[in-house]
Protein backbone atom coordinates (compact mmCIF):
# COMPACT_ATOMS: atom_id res chain seq x y z
CA UNK A 1 0.00 0.00 0.00
CA UNK A 2 2.75 2.46 0.45
CA UNK A 3 6.73 2.21 1.64
CA UNK A 4 6.05 1.16 5.14
CA UNK A 5 2.70 -0.47 5.01
CA UNK A 6 1.26 -3.99 3.21
CA UNK A 7 -1.16 -5.98 3.18
CA UNK A 8 -2.33 -9.30 1.79
CA UNK A 9 -4.90 -11.63 1.62
CA UNK A 10 -4.64 -15.47 0.40
CA UNK A 11 -5.94 -18.85 0.07
CA UNK A 12 -5.08 -22.31 0.35
CA UNK A 13 -5.90 -25.92 0.41
CA UNK A 14 -4.44 -27.98 2.49
CA UNK A 15 -3.88 -32.08 2.55
CA UNK A 16 -2.05 -33.54 5.42
CA UNK A 17 -1.25 -37.07 5.88
CA UNK A 18 -1.23 -38.58 9.20
CA UNK A 19 2.33 -39.44 10.46
CA UNK A 20 3.82 -42.48 11.92
CA UNK A 21 3.24 -41.81 15.45
CA UNK A 22 -0.34 -40.87 15.02
CA UNK A 23 -0.89 -44.25 13.21
CA UNK A 24 0.97 -46.46 15.18
CA UNK A 25 1.08 -45.25 18.54
CA UNK A 26 3.60 -45.80 21.23
CA UNK A 27 2.87 -49.18 22.35
CA UNK A 28 2.07 -47.47 25.77
CA UNK A 29 0.23 -44.47 26.10
CA UNK A 30 -0.68 -44.22 22.60
CA UNK A 31 -3.07 -46.70 20.78
CA UNK A 32 -2.81 -47.42 17.36
CA UNK A 33 -4.66 -46.43 14.87
CA UNK A 34 -4.33 -47.56 11.32
CA UNK A 35 -7.34 -46.83 10.10
CA UNK A 36 -6.63 -42.89 10.46
CA UNK A 37 -7.38 -40.94 6.70
CA UNK A 38 -5.76 -37.66 5.65
CA UNK A 39 -7.07 -33.95 7.14
CA UNK A 40 -8.17 -31.69 4.80
CA UNK A 41 -8.36 -27.71 5.03
CA UNK A 42 -9.48 -24.90 3.46
CA UNK A 43 -7.63 -22.11 4.72
CA UNK A 44 -7.96 -18.26 4.37
CA UNK A 45 -5.24 -15.72 5.59
CA UNK A 46 -5.66 -11.92 6.13
CA UNK A 47 -2.59 -9.83 6.92
CA UNK A 48 -1.07 -6.42 7.88
CA UNK A 49 2.74 -4.98 8.19
CA UNK A 50 3.67 -2.48 9.30
CA UNK A 51 7.75 -1.21 9.04
CA UNK A 52 9.38 2.08 9.86
CA UNK A 53 13.28 2.02 9.06
CA UNK A 54 14.61 3.92 11.72
CA UNK A 55 15.38 1.36 14.55
CA UNK A 56 14.26 -1.20 12.55
CA UNK A 57 10.48 -1.21 13.90
CA UNK A 58 8.21 -3.81 12.49
CA UNK A 59 4.84 -4.78 12.99
CA UNK A 60 2.46 -7.66 11.89
CA UNK A 61 -0.82 -8.62 12.36
CA UNK A 62 -2.25 -11.74 10.98
CA UNK A 63 -6.02 -13.63 10.86
CA UNK A 64 -6.49 -16.92 10.12
CA UNK A 65 -9.39 -19.22 9.13
CA UNK A 66 -9.54 -23.48 9.20
CA UNK A 67 -11.87 -24.99 7.59
CA UNK A 68 -11.04 -28.79 7.78
CA UNK A 69 -12.47 -32.10 7.62
CA UNK A 70 -11.29 -35.24 9.04
CA UNK A 71 -9.11 -33.12 11.56
CA UNK A 72 -6.50 -35.03 13.49
CA UNK A 73 -6.78 -34.99 17.16
CA UNK A 74 -5.46 -37.35 20.79
CA UNK A 75 -8.58 -38.31 21.89
CA UNK A 76 -7.80 -38.56 25.70
CA UNK A 77 -8.99 -41.38 27.96
CA UNK A 78 -8.48 -42.28 31.55
CA UNK A 79 -5.31 -44.71 30.91
CA UNK A 80 -4.59 -44.70 27.25
CA UNK A 81 -5.30 -42.42 24.79
CA UNK A 82 -5.77 -42.71 20.80
CA UNK A 83 -5.68 -40.43 17.62
CA UNK A 84 -8.80 -40.47 15.66
CA UNK A 85 -10.67 -38.22 13.52
CA UNK A 86 -12.91 -35.41 13.74
CA UNK A 87 -15.72 -34.98 10.77
CA UNK A 88 -15.24 -30.97 10.84
CA UNK A 89 -13.61 -27.99 12.77
CA UNK A 90 -13.75 -24.67 12.33
CA UNK A 91 -10.13 -22.57 13.93
CA UNK A 92 -10.28 -18.88 13.46
CA UNK A 93 -7.20 -17.10 15.40
CA UNK A 94 -5.29 -13.96 15.16
CA UNK A 95 -1.10 -13.49 15.40
CA UNK A 96 0.69 -10.27 16.59
CA UNK A 97 4.47 -10.19 16.28
CA UNK A 98 6.93 -7.11 16.49
CA UNK A 99 10.48 -6.96 15.90
CA UNK A 100 12.18 -4.02 17.29
CA UNK A 101 16.35 -2.99 18.15
CA UNK A 102 16.00 0.39 19.71
CA UNK A 103 19.61 0.34 19.46
CA UNK A 104 22.77 -1.06 17.12
CA UNK A 105 23.42 -4.81 18.37
CA UNK A 106 19.99 -4.87 20.50
CA UNK A 107 17.39 -6.58 19.22
CA UNK A 108 13.94 -7.74 20.74
CA UNK A 109 10.66 -9.62 19.40
CA UNK A 110 7.27 -10.53 20.89
CA UNK A 111 4.63 -12.58 19.45
CA UNK A 112 1.52 -13.99 20.61
CA UNK A 113 -1.45 -16.15 18.86
CA UNK A 114 -4.89 -16.84 19.98
CA UNK A 115 -7.05 -19.51 18.49
CA UNK A 116 -10.39 -20.56 18.80
CA UNK A 117 -10.75 -24.37 17.38
CA UNK A 118 -14.51 -25.72 17.32
CA UNK A 119 -16.28 -28.88 16.35
CA UNK A 120 -18.54 -28.07 13.64
CA UNK A 121 -19.89 -31.19 13.04
CA UNK A 122 -19.63 -35.42 13.93
CA UNK A 123 -19.44 -38.59 11.98
CA UNK A 124 -22.50 -40.77 12.32
CA UNK A 125 -20.30 -43.59 13.71
CA UNK A 126 -18.19 -41.57 16.57
CA UNK A 127 -19.05 -42.13 19.73
CA UNK A 128 -19.19 -37.93 20.57
CA UNK A 129 -22.52 -37.15 21.46
CA UNK A 130 -24.23 -33.82 19.27
CA UNK A 131 -24.32 -31.98 22.23
CA UNK A 132 -20.19 -31.40 21.48
CA UNK A 133 -21.10 -29.63 18.62
CA UNK A 134 -19.69 -26.06 19.13
CA UNK A 135 -17.74 -27.02 21.43
CA UNK A 136 -14.02 -26.05 21.63
CA UNK A 137 -11.31 -28.44 20.21
CA UNK A 138 -9.98 -30.10 24.02
CA UNK A 139 -5.98 -30.90 24.53
CA UNK A 140 -5.13 -27.97 22.35
CA UNK A 141 -3.53 -24.43 23.72
CA UNK A 142 -5.54 -21.75 22.53
CA UNK A 143 -3.20 -18.94 24.20
CA UNK A 144 0.43 -18.81 23.69
CA UNK A 145 3.22 -16.27 23.17
CA UNK A 146 6.75 -15.79 23.35
CA UNK A 147 9.61 -13.23 23.65
CA UNK A 148 13.39 -12.59 22.98
CA UNK A 149 15.83 -10.04 23.56
CA UNK A 150 19.63 -10.41 22.38
CA UNK A 151 22.47 -8.60 22.37
CA UNK A 152 25.81 -8.58 20.50
CA UNK A 153 29.02 -7.97 21.18
CA UNK A 154 31.47 -7.37 18.60
CA UNK A 155 35.37 -7.85 18.50
CA UNK A 156 35.32 -10.16 21.67
CA UNK A 157 38.38 -12.00 22.67
CA UNK A 158 39.65 -11.45 18.85
CA UNK A 159 39.17 -8.72 16.44
CA UNK A 160 36.43 -10.05 14.06
CA UNK A 161 34.44 -12.25 16.70
CA UNK A 162 31.64 -11.52 18.19
CA UNK A 163 29.61 -13.00 21.55
CA UNK A 164 25.68 -12.78 21.57
CA UNK A 165 23.28 -13.10 24.50
CA UNK A 166 20.06 -13.85 24.37
CA UNK A 167 17.06 -14.66 26.74
CA UNK A 168 13.78 -16.09 25.53
CA UNK A 169 10.40 -16.39 27.50
CA UNK A 170 7.65 -18.69 26.58
CA UNK A 171 3.81 -18.53 28.04
CA UNK A 172 1.31 -21.06 27.59
CA UNK A 173 -2.52 -20.41 29.14
CA UNK A 174 -3.75 -22.98 30.63
CA UNK A 175 -6.06 -25.59 28.87
CA UNK A 176 -8.71 -28.74 29.58
CA UNK A 177 -7.14 -31.93 28.69
CA UNK A 178 -10.76 -33.43 27.46
CA UNK A 179 -13.73 -31.75 26.03
CA UNK A 180 -15.12 -28.77 28.44
CA UNK A 181 -18.58 -30.48 28.25
CA UNK A 182 -17.38 -33.61 29.93
CA UNK A 183 -18.34 -33.16 33.97
CA UNK A 184 -17.43 -30.38 36.30
CA UNK A 185 -15.28 -27.58 35.32
CA UNK A 186 -13.97 -27.30 38.87
CA UNK A 187 -12.68 -30.88 38.86
CA UNK A 188 -11.59 -31.56 35.41
CA UNK A 189 -8.06 -32.08 34.47
CA UNK A 190 -6.17 -29.28 32.89
CA UNK A 191 -2.80 -28.69 31.12
CA UNK A 192 -2.02 -26.06 33.86
CA UNK A 193 -0.58 -22.16 32.71
CA UNK A 194 3.45 -22.29 31.69
CA UNK A 195 5.91 -19.64 31.90
CA UNK A 196 9.60 -21.66 30.88
CA UNK A 197 12.67 -18.89 30.52
CA UNK A 198 15.63 -19.88 28.71
CA UNK A 199 19.31 -18.21 28.60
CA UNK A 200 22.06 -18.80 26.15
CA UNK A 201 25.38 -17.18 25.33
CA UNK A 202 27.37 -17.99 22.05
CA UNK A 203 30.72 -17.15 20.71
CA UNK A 204 31.74 -17.02 17.22
CA UNK A 205 35.43 -16.87 15.67
CA UNK A 206 36.36 -14.49 13.17
CA UNK A 207 35.23 -15.26 10.13
CA UNK A 208 32.84 -17.82 11.76
CA UNK A 209 35.19 -20.57 11.54
CA UNK A 210 33.84 -22.47 14.55
CA UNK A 211 31.49 -21.03 17.26
CA UNK A 212 30.85 -22.50 20.54
CA UNK A 213 27.08 -22.17 22.56
CA UNK A 214 26.26 -22.58 26.14
CA UNK A 215 22.07 -22.38 26.98
CA UNK A 216 20.44 -23.18 29.77
CA UNK A 217 16.87 -24.03 29.33
CA UNK A 218 14.28 -23.61 32.05
CA UNK A 219 15.91 -21.36 33.65
CA UNK A 220 13.55 -21.33 37.02
CA UNK A 221 12.91 -24.73 37.18
CA UNK A 222 9.18 -23.73 36.25
CA UNK A 223 7.35 -26.90 35.71
CA UNK A 224 5.93 -27.11 32.12
CA UNK A 225 4.05 -30.18 30.47
CA UNK A 226 3.67 -31.79 27.37
CA UNK A 227 -0.22 -32.41 25.84
CA UNK A 228 -0.51 -35.94 27.92
CA UNK A 229 0.05 -33.66 30.77
CA UNK A 230 2.95 -35.49 31.47
CA UNK A 231 5.65 -33.35 33.12
CA UNK A 232 8.55 -32.20 31.53
CA UNK A 233 12.13 -32.08 32.10
CA UNK A 234 13.23 -29.09 34.68
CA UNK A 235 16.46 -27.18 34.06
CA UNK A 236 19.06 -28.15 31.97
CA UNK A 237 22.17 -27.19 30.60
CA UNK A 238 23.83 -27.76 26.98
CA UNK A 239 26.73 -26.77 25.15
CA UNK A 240 27.01 -26.79 21.48
CA UNK A 241 30.26 -26.49 19.54
CA UNK A 242 30.57 -25.74 15.71
CA UNK A 243 33.27 -26.12 13.03
CA UNK A 244 33.32 -25.38 9.40
CA UNK A 245 35.84 -27.13 7.45
CA UNK A 246 35.77 -25.32 4.42
CA UNK A 247 34.54 -22.12 4.38
CA UNK A 248 32.68 -20.71 1.11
Amino acid sequence: VTPHFSVNLGYEFTVRQPDSFEIFGDFFQVRSNPGLTPERSHNINLGAGYFLDKHRFRVDWSFFFRNTEDRIYLAVSPFTSQFDNLASTRALGTTVSVNYEPVKDLAVSLNATYQDITLQEIDPDSQLAPRFIGSSLPNTPYLFANGQISYRFSDILLDGSALNLSTNLNYVEEFFLSWSEEGRRDTKDIIPRQVVQDIGASWTAPRERWSLGIECRNLWNAKAFDNFSVQKPGRGFFIQSRLFLKKQ
